[in-house]
């Protein structure tokens, strides 16, 4: 029987070229479980689309370890379905059966899931009807590859394929695909992003063909957050040194995924969110930045005396070492990720290198009146939007804790100050409506977020606002496409299955100049998207507007 509306016939490995390759094409690979690794048509081209055929069964608001019935293609379908554990990676079709299930067949099971019920599980090759409600986006999970099968193991891979970490690519919230073969004929194939246990931007990408996959019969599926958990627990202390981002190239490139930040100094003083308000006034997406009283400044080579270019204020750069309290040197490897041209890095005093919240001359040269700076911000990008739209709080009534201090506030410390925390936390009750903040349209429908909750996100005028920790059941005629206005009903808040906090909505901000997933894999300090925002001070503004007070 046939599974798949999309015809995919191999796996293709697209290894990243030094950054002066990068303007011509890339010599993929293509997997066959019968011959291994063989060179691709160069005529392939990429392609992004709304949805792909891979999933992660997830049975929306379960508890840790649940599963989700699959009902078999025979008379015993309904009688003796089994049970397919959460997190199993499967490939689906759009065709429903009377019970308006889709048609799945079982890729793999993961190691990780620990059966709540052994009685007739699942198992790879399995084929039935799952509810869509388990089916979540495959871009909103990690798969690591823990072992390989002997016929696999057996052919020469291009990169170390046993503890690498599989994402799907996404680019401008699309999934990217590679469509290859002629035009009466072509075969398209879903990428993934690979990384290693210590690689901050990709070290391959991947083309995956559903039917030839035993080189994924052996799998941990992690939420992105899990997955850098683990992870942290693998890496030295010590990062590795940066090196320049290539460029996008021509043609069938795939842009990768920007440069990790490097973590603030451990001496810098904290920031207090009511101290100044993080918007959108920047000319780059990072958080570090050259800050200086002067317009200018002079950016040396490897000698640290030989003028090589200059800086300007307030620009955004890239520290390419790690920050250590103990280094004695006066200046640092920087970045400019903004200069098209080259060389764009060099060496700054290391006074120079301060995080954009902490910069006291850009504090200085902002706009002191707080409604100002927000007014100015939230411009609207469609003429029918009214500014008398803009904003409500996001939860009904007052949070019950503040969220501009303590564990729930922006840039709180998580997995023992490894990462930082991407929003704020507004404890409420459980079930409680959260509302759309502002006139806008919703970009990504719910989906599985962190420890059985889900998310979705708005696109709302001059930022995106990821709305998260939410139930898994949507609000009345909220969906993906859809247009909501401010104070609408979005979404129901949630609590997690771990059992470590109370009911909340997990509150997120983006200024919406960067593209694709909001969640970033290997990208601290908050391993989420470059242009993520403080959403503290606008919170604020917006509950003492509603509510007449604010924390």
């Amino acid at each position: 029987m046939k599974i798949m509306s999309i015809g995919l016939s191999a796996l293709i490995i697209a290894i990243l070229l030094p950054q002066s390759l990068f303007a011509g094409p890339i010599a993929p690979y293509i997997w066959s479980d019968s011959k291994g690794f063989l060179i691709a048509d160069t005529s392939c081209q990429t392609k992004q689309i709304d949805q792909v055929p891979f999933f992660v069964s997830q049975k929306p608001n379960s508890q840790l370890n649940a599963s989700s019935k699959l009902s078999r293609l025979n008379f015993l379908s309904a009688i003796l379905p089994t049970n397919l554990v959460d997190r199993s990676l499967i490939t689906a079709t759009n065709a429903p059966n009377p019970a308006d299930g889709s048609l799945v067949r079982v890729i793999s099971v993961p190691k990780n899931a620990n059966y709540l019920n052994s009685m007739n599980i699942s198992k790879a090759g399995d084929t039935g009807y799952l509810a869509k409600e388990s089916l979540q986006e495959i871009d909103n999970f990690i798969i690591e590859v823990i072992d390989l099968t002997p016929s696999t193991s057996q052919f020469k891979a291009p990169f170390h394929v046993q503890k690498s970490f599989w994402q799907a690519s996404v680019n401008n919230e699309k999934f990217v695909t590679l469509v290859c073969g002629n035009i009466t004929k072509p075969v398209s194939y879903v990428l993934f992003d690979i990384y290693d246990s210590t690689s901050t931007d990709p070290i391959a990408q991947v083309g995956l063909n559903p039917y030839e996959t035993k080189i994924l019969s052996s799998i941990y599926v992690y939420t992105s957050d899990e997955a850098n958990q683990v992870i942290s627990t693998e890496v030295p202390a010590e990062e590795p040194t940066q090196k320049p981002l290539p460029s996008s190239g021509t043609g069938k490139n795939v842009r990768l995924a920007p440069l990790k930040p490097t973590p603030p100094p451990p001496n810098s003083p904290s920031k207090n969110p009511k101290d100044t308000i993080d918007v959108p006034i920047s000319e780059g997406d990072l958080e570090y930045v050259i800050c200086s009283e002067e317009k200018t400044s002079m950016v040396f080579g490897k000698d640290l005396k030989t003028p090589i270019f200059t800086a300007k204020q307030f620009e955004s750069i890239i520290p390419s070492q790690s920050w250590d309290e103990k280094q004695k040197t006066t200046h640092l490897n920087v970045q400019f990720p903004n200069r098209k041209i080259t060389p764009n890095t060099g060496w700054v005093p290391r006074s120079l290198v301060q995080l954009r919240s902490e910069c006291a001359p850009l504090k200085k040269d902002s706009s002191s009146d707080e409604n100002a700076i927000v007014n100015d911000s939230l411009k609207t990008l469609d003429p029918k939007v009214s500014q008398k739209d803009c904003c409500k709080f996001p939860t009904k009534q007052r949070p019950f804790e503040s969220y501009t201090d303590g564990t729930q506030q922006f840039r709180a410390k998580r997995n023992k100050g490894k990462r930082r925390h991407a929003g704020c936390d507004l404890y409420r009750k459980k079930g409680e409506a959260a509302v759309a903040v502002a006139s806008g349209t919703i970009i990504r429908r719910l989906y599985y977020f962190y420890q059985g909750v889900f998310a979705l996100e708005v696109k709302h005028p001059k930022f995106i606002a990821r709305y998260g920790e939410l139930l898994g059941n949507a609000a009345k005629g909220v969906s993906k496409g859809k247009n909501v206005v401010a104070g609408q009903d979005i979404g129901y808040i949630g609590k997690v299955n771990s059992g470590c906090c109370a009911p909340m909505l997990h509150f997120e901000m983006y200024k919406g100049t960067s593209h694709g997933a909001l969640t970033r894999y290997r990208l601290p300090p908050y391993d989420r998207r470059p242009d993520v925002m403080n959403p503290t001070d606008f919170l604020r503004l917006w509950e003492k507007s509603q509510f007449g007070k604010s924390y």
